[in-house]
């Protein structure tokens, strides 16, 4: 309930006791129940920060905190400090039952003031016919009380606005319900964040592991690949060397063959030549030790002539050998 509704709803007796100022009463009998929201509810009444952080330093209650903080605010405001800018204060810091505490103590005062009003009737009379001053009576000549129909009136206006103040309540309760409701869906939901949040980063954690694992295998490859173009390189080198020797040795075997046969048709036009001279003396000679030594020539002859050919042989298989083996190079 706002200060406009209550004062709009308010009856007569109601105005004294929202303007009157808070007592020391009030603030005792009120200070257990504002408990944990002391400091929001001296905030709202303007009392300061470092004050307020001096009075948690000091007691350790919250109920003394809060009976401090209403005293100061007291005795900051001085009559200032009403019940009416109370009951906003706990209304906007949403302590609806300290407010119906509040109003209950005002509904038990009055009850009780109709009653000692009843108590004290007979007193009143004899101090009036002791003083011998006239005063206005409480009961009229039937014995009722005076006052009782502004009081049913008053309580009736009480009754009217506690029933207003219990369907506030109740609004309020099932707007509290509400947002008790929605909070416990926020936390639900930030908790469920939380988990996606710590997963995503469990996550991220192994992927910068696997990133960073790639990246060794990368530089490995880096530094093998490296290792492979030099080697690239150096049997590139290899190659020319050898291609500059295969001309060389081509050059060489050629120049060799060149050689071999010439020397072969020398030797084999010399042998020959003898192969003639003992053939013609073979068929001059008459004597038998001196053919039998030409035939023994003629046969060493015709051997060297066939160790030639197949030294020819040979060379000419060699030759082929070196381009075989020049082929694979140039390959």
């Amino acid at each position: 309930m706002d200060g406009t509704e209550a004062s709009n709803k308010a009856t007569p007796s109601d105005i004294p006791f929202k303007k009157a100022s808070v007592t020391e009463i009030q603030i005792f009998a009120i200070c257990g129940a504002v408990g944990v929201d002391w400091r929001d509810l001296g905030t709202v009444l303007g009392i300061a920060s470092d004050t307020m952080d001096d009075i948690d330093k000091v007691h350790q209650a919250c109920r003394e905190k809060a009976r401090k903080v209403l005293l100061k605010w007291k005795q900051k405001k001085g009559k200032e400090a009403t019940v009416e800018i109370l009951l906003i204060a706990l209304e906007e810091i949403e302590r609806r039952d300290v407010v119906e505490k509040l109003l209950e103590r005002r509904t038990v005062k009055k009850r009780s003031s109709c009653a000692g009003a009843v108590r004290g009737e007979s007193q009143t009379r004899e101090a009036a016919t002791m003083d011998g001053v006239q005063r206005q009576p409480l009961r009229d000549e039937t014995n009722r009380c005076l006052q009782c129909p502004n009081l049913e009136k008053e309580l009736n206006g009480l009754k009217t606005e506690n029933d207003t103040l219990k369907n506030k309540i109740s609004q309020l309760e099932r707007k509290e319900k509400k947002k008790k409701a929605e909070k416990e869906k926020n936390r639900t939901d930030m908790k469920r964040k939380d988990e996606i949040i710590r997963e995503n980063n469990t996550k991220i954690a192994d992927l910068e592991r696997t990133n960073k694992s790639q990246l060794e295998n990368i530089e490995q490859l880096k530094r093998k690949n490296e290792k492979v173009k030099k080697k690239k390189r150096d049997l590139i080198e290899e190659k020319k060397k050898m291609k500059k020797q295969i001309g060389e040795l081509k050059a060489e075997n050629k120049e060799l063959k060149l050689k071999l046969e010439i020397q072969m048709k020398k030797h084999i036009g010399e042998l020959e030549t003898l192969v003639e001279e003992l053939r013609l003396k073979l068929q001059v000679q008459k004597d038998p030790e001196e053919l039998n030594q030409l035939k023994t020539q003629n046969g060493v002859l015709l051997s060297q002539i066939e160790e030639l050919n197949r030294k020819v042989k040979s060379s000419e298989s060699e030759c082929k050998r070196l381009q075989e083996e020049l082929k694979k190079y140039k390959n």
